[in-house]
């Protein structure tokens, strides 16, 4: 079992974020459910450009039942 990888630097959510699913309880419980996290975008195909790239990600998360039921 592989565990999910420490995410470095600013992790707090941009101002105006007022969507239940955009908060820190949230991040916990998707990050504690991770089952598959990839780099996706301009990075990963080659294409940014030097200054203007950011680090775009894609994950799976598996919600806690009392979540879903």
């Amino acid at each position: 079992m592989t565990t999910a990888t420490e995410i470095h630097g600013d992790t707090s959510l941009p101002h105006g974020f007022g969507h239940p699913h955009a908060s820190e309880e949230a991040r916990a419980i998707a990050q504690a459910g991770m089952i598959l996290r990839v780099q996706v975008g301009s990075g990963i195909h080659g294409t940014s450009i030097s200054g203007q790239d950011d680090r775009d990600e894609m994950g799976i998360c598996l919600e806690p039942a009392r979540f879903v039921t």
